[in-house]
């Protein structure tokens, strides 16, 4: 009858199906898993909007680029990094695809593999890297030249995988604890859970 969301709140009912759905896929998978699927998917949306995409479209496409950019807190970074995602995902014109870009994105909320995407974003020091790419999104959607676009959205993905991958790593280069404080954040993150 009572139920808990992490970071939502406390609720008295029944838990909303869509939730428990979301929450299973989520508790069943792995950020690199996610990572494989974006990089096969969000390229080709991409592509699709470079051929689809209005010039309304790309101007809104700019300003989400430009307000990742200027946004100095890590939540900021990620309301305006989804949003720019998800409006090339609708300008692509393809609602089955916009709706599989939904269950990713929806996945990627959760806030496990929020934390550690945050954490990569901290130690790699990729923000100007991740502008860089935005725009070379942005600029060749608006130039209408899919093949481009696609690849830009691949690299971009592939540095953020590589990001995700050295933050992870019990290996890590840049300091001997880091790998350990990932997995004792995340074992923090999934006790409150």
């Amino acid at each position: 009858m009572v139920w808990r969301r992490q970071g939502s709140g406390t609720y008295a009912g029944p838990r909303p199906q869509s939730w428990s759905q979301f929450e299973a896929i989520a508790s069943g998978t792995n950020l690199m898993e996610i990572m494989e699927v974006r990089l096969r998917v969000e390229p080709q949306l991409a592509q699709l909007a470079a051929v689809r995409a209005n010039a309304d479209d790309v101007g809104r496409m700019y300003d989400l680029a430009a307000r990742i950019s200027n946004s100095v807190d890590a939540d900021g970074q990620e309301l305006w990094d989804g949003a720019l995602h998800r409006l090339i995902a609708q300008s692509a014109g393809n609602q089955f695809f916009l709706n599989i870009f939904d269950v990713i994105n929806r996945v990627r909320q959760d806030d496990l593999w929020r934390s550690i995407r945050e954490l990569a974003r901290e130690l790699s020091h990729t923000h100007r890297v991740s502008h860089d790419q935005h725009k070379a999104i942005v600029d060749a959607i608006a130039a209408r030249d899919p093949m481009r676009a696609g690849e830009a959205m691949r690299r971009h993905l592939l540095t953020l995988q590589e990001s995700l991958v050295r933050v992870t790593s019990l290996d890590h280069q840049d300091g001997p604890d880091v790998g350990a404080s990932v997995s004792a954040h995340c074992l923090d993150e999934m006790s409150n859970a």
